[in-house]
């Protein structure tokens, strides 16, 4: 028996027979899903056994009728495939995954785990590698050494279902799925598409276009999904507006509140700030994983006016969520067929862990990377109004807006703010004071804020406080550049001004705003400003066709 250290590598065969069996083996580990790239075309799909029939590069007819398949759990999330280290096989062909570097003491530890003892593990490991017990660490090593992530290689994320962009929007938004990007899903998996860097797909599903904190979260509901104890909050319409396509009632918003013991099964994941990091470069791979492959095992629902998996700041609140995270790994492919050996890069998705090993929650796992400083303080905290911890349904309630102190968040004290500029039905009859009356409003507020209400705006930026913490020099217009022109010259954030999303916070100089942007004409306050990061389509102008968001207050501290 002989062992191949990377899936590239070429074999010799006497038989024409063996070379062409040989042949659609390699290029079934290396090229990914054929069919997914064209190459091959399905004659017929019953499940994820599917028959392939199709034509290589050089013209070699291929045609196997049984495709590798793996044990699923429907109903059991532990059992599922982030958390094994599971063999899968069919007649030919079989493979262990390996969590972690590739060294002789991972590989012992996952052929362990799927042959059940440690004597059992070295039986199937010196068969495979054909080797003695003396000699397999070494030939371990061998079979390792050529096995490396494919870095040239990025697999597009609508080929994995190759179902089209439109399924894969509606399918993170509820769930829809077919038994034939079933199939597909499963064959991608199956085919090695793990081995390989997944594209992220914020350019075509709209919950994945930004995440301000670096971090998703799929939750699923029905009959089929496992019990769960993360119990679902409530949902603020207006996150999701690009995927539950609801605008409702006169300020084109609205919650959904849950009864007491309404429960989903929520998993998400986080990666590192830094763009290197491997947490941020597989994230892609990540999200294949919890939600088309776990998918493809499980048919859930979304919460209802939530997508079923989305950037966190669309996803409804909840008490606690699962976490998985993604590693470095490897697979090691065995062909009973050809008696070898196979090692390749394989990108494995397994649960965060604290540093004793103990399984551990997204929330729990966020704050280890603050700690690690790839991951920031202020961006925990707002992963904690989405994940509010367990029995904390009824405090995360009494937080929002709707619900603040018995009145609506859009109200507002009279005698601390004057309003001076209001647009459309709501606040049209405020009309827009002059810029001589603003000059005198701002110059008599004690703090210098100024304060924006905006009904339509995304939760972000409904209530927003502009801080003054420079002299406004004569050749600014402060109030044409709130009302119809945001510019940088003189105004530039936290150097000129500061923003806050709270008065408490602007009083305080506590949780500053991190990100904006300026300079584009006829877009006024605050154009894509964002608490960390760019956040579109939320700003307005005043004249003289009073463009962008509607139902907007100005007002300046008495």
């Amino acid at each position: 028996m002989k062992h191949l250290p990377h899936s590239h590598r070429s074999s010799s065969s006497s038989s024409s027979s063996s070379l062409q069996q040989y042949q659609y083996m390699t290029r079934q580990l290396v090229t990914l899903f054929c069919c997914t790239l064209s190459i091959c075309s399905i004659t017929s799909v019953s499940s994820a056994s599917a028959s392939l029939r199709g034509r290589t590069s050089d013209g070699l007819e291929l045609e196997h009728e049984q495709q590798l398949t793996t044990t699923h759990h429907p109903n059991n999330p532990d059992a599922s495939r982030r958390k094994r280290r599971v063999q899968a096989s069919n007649d030919h062909v079989s493979y262990v995954d390996v969590i972690g570097s590739c060294n002789y003491e991972n590989v012992l530890l996952a052929y362990t785990d799927v042959h059940g003892s440690s004597s059992a593990a070295m039986a199937a490991l010196t068969g495979h590698l054909g080797v003695s017990e003396a000699s397999v660490s070494s030939a371990v090593a061998a079979a390792c050494a050529g096995a490396s992530p494919l870095a040239t290689e990025t697999i597009p994320f609508d080929k994995l279902a190759f179902q089209g962009k439109q399924f894969d929007q509606n399918f993170m938004d509820s769930g829809s799925n077919n038994d034939m990007a079933k199939a597909r899903i499963h064959r991608a998996y199956d085919n090695g598409v793990m081995n390989y860097e997944i594209s992220w797909p914020g350019d075509y599903i709209s919950q994945f276009q930004d995440c301000p904190q670096r971090a998703v979260m799929c939750c699923r509901m029905g009959e089929e999904v496992s019990s769960s104890d993360d119990q679902v909050c409530s949902m603020d319409i207006q996150r999701a507006a690009l995927s539950n396509y609801l605008e409702v009632g006169p300020f084109r918003g609205g919650y959904t509140m849950f009864h007491s013991g309404t429960t989903a099964q929520c998993t998400g994941f986080a990666w590192s700030n830094d763009p290197d990091d491997f947490t941020n470069k597989y994230r892609g791979n990540t999200l294949f994983e919890i939600s088309l492959l776990e998918g493809a095992a499980v048919d859930g629902k979304n919460v209802p006016g939530a997508p079923m998996c989305g950037c966190l700041s669309s996803m409804p609140t909840v008490t606690s969520s699962k976490c998985v995270t993604v590693k470095e790994g490897y697979r090691f492919t065995f062909s009973s067929m050809d008696e070898q050996l196979r090692v390749s890069f394989q990108v494995q998705v397994v649960p965060c862990e604290d540093t004793n090993g103990n399984e551990i929650g997204l929330v729990d796992h966020y704050a280890s990377l603050v700690s690690q400083d790839v991951a920031s303080s202020t961006e925990l905290k707002q992963l904690e109004k989405r994940i509010v911890g367990k029995d904390n349904c009824d405090v995360s309630l009494s937080q929002e807006w709707f619900l603040q102190k018995g009145t609506y968040w859009w109200d507002y004290d009279i005698d601390k703010w004057t309003p001076f500029a209001g647009k459309d039905d709501y606040y049209e009859h405020f009309g827009m004071g002059s810029r001589e009356e603003f000059v005198s409003l701002f110059d008599s507020s004690p703090n210098k804020i100024v304060r924006r209400i905006c009904r339509q705006c995304w939760e972000t930026h409904r209530d927003i406080y502009y801080k003054r913490i420079t002299p406004v020099p004569t050749t600014l217009d402060l109030y044409d550049n709130l009302l119809n022109n945001w510019l940088s010259v003189d105004n530039t954030l936290n150097v000129d001004f500061e923003l806050y999303s709270s008065y408490e916070d602007a009083l305080a100089s506590q949780n500053k705003w991190t990100f904006c942007n300026y300079d584009h004409e006829g877009v006024g306050f605050p154009r894509d400003c964002g608490p960390e990061g760019y956040i579109p389509s939320n700003w307005a102008s005043f004249s003289p066709e009073k463009r962008g968001k509607r139902r907007i207050l100005f007002l300046v501290e008495k």
